[in-house]
């Protein structure tokens, strides 16, 4: 008996690493009958089983290896299976999940129970209870399950609207970079020349007017101007370098940046900017 068991684990295991080794492997077990031809819940149950190989998301045990194991549980075909029996075969075959339900009619109703339990916790994990009026019909309804049985994937790739949508929200950041860069950096060039124009213009008057004895009133207002061109010209340097250091981040945006600046420079005059980006 040992060795069968063996034997048997080497097989299926063999078996199961040949195939998909990305896939979960499932287990379909025999559909009970109930009031209803056990040809016709076979028949289900093999379309079932052709049902959720097509969607190719799981490596499904075949029918031979199957049987197999129910020989080693000393299961038949059958018996009916309850869910203790059903973990059985789903640990022996290394399953994730196993699949067992019943077919049932009632009057003119033909009910398709179908119950998805995964064999490491024991829960239920997927439950479908499909009614159809003719038995043709049943044969969508496995489909169905099938389709319901698909992982959920995650969507990761955007859509051609959504590439060029992102890419027009990320143009329009870097043409704001770019004229946040143009302006700062003609504030920076008008506050140079402002000072230049100060140092070398504005300053000769103003010692003229004091070394020419001119009145304290004309003198002190020379001097105030000066030293106003002076405040704003710094002012208008440094908001300009600060301007254009600030847009590369915006000329350089990619994916996501946000950018909270202020800044406040306090000479006779009061500069102030402030500005948010957040995408």
């Amino acid at each position: 008996m040992k060795h069968l068991f063996f034997l048997l684990f080497i097989l299926i295991s063999f078996s199961v690493f040949s195939e998909d080794k990305e896939k979960e492997v499932i287990v379909v077990l025999n559909l009970r009958n109930v009031n209803i031809d056990k040809e016709i819940a076979d028949a289900i149950t093999e379309n079932l089983i052709t049902e959720i190989v097509n969607i190719n998301e799981y490596n499904v045990i075949e029918r031979s290896q199957l049987n197999m194991i129910l020989d080693e549980l000393k299961i038949g075909q059958s018996d009916e299976f309850d869910e203790s029996s059903a973990l059985q075969v789903g640990k022996l075959a290394s399953a994730k999940m196993v699949i067992l339900g019943s077919i049932s009619k009632i009057g003119e109703t033909i009910a398709l129970n179908i119950r998805g339990i995964e064999v490491e916790t024991g829960k239920i994990i997927f439950a479908r209870n499909l009614k159809r009026t003719q038995e043709s019909d049943l044969f969508d309804a496995t489909k169905e399950i099938s389709i319901a049985l698909k992982p959920q994937k995650q969507k990761t790739e955007l859509t051609t609207e959504e590439i060029k949508t992102k890419q027009n929200q990320i143009n329009n950041i870097k043409y704001a970079g770019i004229g946040l860069s143009v302006t700062g950096i003609a504030i920076f060039l008008a506050g140079t020349g402002v000072l230049l124009y100060d140092i070398f213009g504005y300053m000769p008057v103003v010692r003229d007017a004091r070394d020419n004895g001119t009145n304290y009133e004309d003198y002190e207002l020379k001097y105030n101007t000066a030293i106003g061109l002076l405040a704003g010209s710094i002012s208008g340097i440094s908001l300009g370098i600060i301007m254009a250091g600030s847009s590369i981040p915006l000329i350089a945006y990619k994916e996501k940046v946000v950018l909270t600046m202020n800044i406040h420079t306090n000479f006779e005059t009061v500069v102030a900017l402030s500005f948010n980006i957040n995408y």
